[in-house]
């Protein structure tokens, strides 16, 4: 009973591929609409809960990251599932995490909206949830770009839908550039959201605020007071509401970010005058590359880190995320000198390493915390973890170090 028809979805009506006037033909594959699908709980982001027909060979309507389908198979209970007899849409999973919603989720909204207006937005979730529930960040993003709150619902028990409509994921982690029509559709939907502004100057995306444990740059909150002082605007992301965030990137001339999740945050704007600079915190390291790419005049990869602390999960497998990384600080001076920003004049390099040894050390005291979460659990040695110490240069911190692991041990 399971067939599905690509870009069938009852009247004739334009759709995002059709062409628009003043506009170039439209390459986005169209909507899919599937009869009798089965849906259910979403564990995690990587199972978004949907069985799709033919799931192993679909392409469009699948879970995409590193060029690859993604998404795993669900296991749904089909002998008693709620019926939905009206036609909607299937978008993805409900996520609380900001990266992972703009660069998975956002990526089949404007499309949807504009191919299947006035549907039901459904979305898989963990947990039974309804408006309330909601997430702030997703929440934002919803917002942000005129998702109407009351066409959002959410599938958790097994559901069967008579008419799941569904678009293509146009743009993925570490995937390929999107398609300018799909930039075309993401501006005329966020069109109003800013009044107008011309890029200038340089703003700094720092991660400063962020927990230890998060992963770091030991001597960022250092950086940051000599970039003030040299006049350059700081943005704590997390600090500020989604508009606000938008607008202080889009002001920008350089947009410099420290390497994070808060480089998605540019996926939620179209193409601006401006360059996109990245501070490496991770070694080689080209996060978001060929989605800010197409959106930017030119987007470079600062060569920043200088190596860094890293711990060994239950698996031996390092967690870069996590990482306490080392500044290349000729690099980090070297390119706001370039910048036309005089960092130089206001770092002093015995207050930047004080800082930087009091970060490597709260970075280790949370990271060996008892209640650490336990993905982020360090399993390797004292002794190997000491060993890091030694080969940064860090020998003067081996003592206090061993001390601080052995007591959360």
């Amino acid at each position: 009973m399971q067939h599905n028809k690509r870009g069938t979805s009852g009247a004739e009506r334009p759709t995002a591929t059709d062409v628009l006037p003043g506009r170039r033909t439209r390459t986005l594959p169209p909507m899919q609409v599937f009869h009798d699908i089965l849906a259910g709980r979403a564990p995690n982001r990587r199972t978004p809960g949907v069985l799709w027909p033919d799931f192993d060979n679909q392409t469009d309507v699948r879970l995409w990251r590193d060029r690859r389908r993604f998404c795993t198979r669900p296991t749904i209970d089909a002998s008693n599932p709620e019926i939905i007899e009206e036609p909607c849409a299937f978008v993805s999973v409900h996520d609380d995490h900001f990266g992972h919603i703009c660069s998975e989720t956002v990526p089949r909204i404007p499309q949807t909206l504009v191919d299947a207006p006035g549907l039901p937005l459904y979305f898989s979730s963990a947990a039974p949830m309804g408006r309330k529930d909601i997430a702030p960040a997703f929440r934002a993003i919803m917002t942000w770009l005129h998702v109407p709150l009351e066409r959002l619902r959410f599938v958790y028990k097994p559901t069967l839908f008579r008419e799941l409509h569904v678009a293509a994921q146009a743009e993925q982690l570490n995937g390929p550039p999107p398609l300018p029509e799909y930039l075309d559709l993401l501006e005329e939907r966020i069109a109003g959201n800013l009044p107008p502004i011309t890029p200038e100057g340089v703003v700094y995306v720092s991660r400063a605020q962020l927990r230890p444990e998060a992963g770091r740059m030991a001597g960022e909150r250092y950086l940051v007071l000599c970039l003030q002082q040299a006049g350059v605007q700081i943005v704590y992301p997390e600090m500020l509401s989604l508009p606000e965030q938008m607008r202080a990137y889009a002001g920008a001339r350089h947009l410099v970010f420290a390497e994070g999740s808060a480089v998605h945050g540019r996926q939620l704007l179209g193409r601006l005058d401006q360059e996109i600079w990245i501070m490496r915190r991770r070694p080689r390291s080209h996060i978001a590359l060929n989605q800010l790419a197409p959106r930017s005049l030119g987007l470079r990869y600062v060569a920043s880190q200088a190596g860094g602390l890293i711990i060994t999960n239950a698996k031996g497998g390092r967690v870069p995320n996590s990482m306490c990384s080392l500044y290349r600080v000729d690099a980090v001076l070297a390119h706001f000198e370039g910048l036309g920003v005089p960092l130089g004049r206001f770092w002093r390099t015995k207050h930047y390493e004080r800082q930087r040894d009091e970060d490597v050390l709260s970075w280790l005291r949370a990271v060996y915390h008892p209640g650490i979460a336990p993905w982020l659990r360090p399993h390797n040695s004292d002794e190997e973890m000491l060993a890091q110490f030694e080969a940064l240069g860090l020998g003067h911190l081996t003592r206090e170090a061993a001390a601080l692991m052995k007591a959360h041990r």
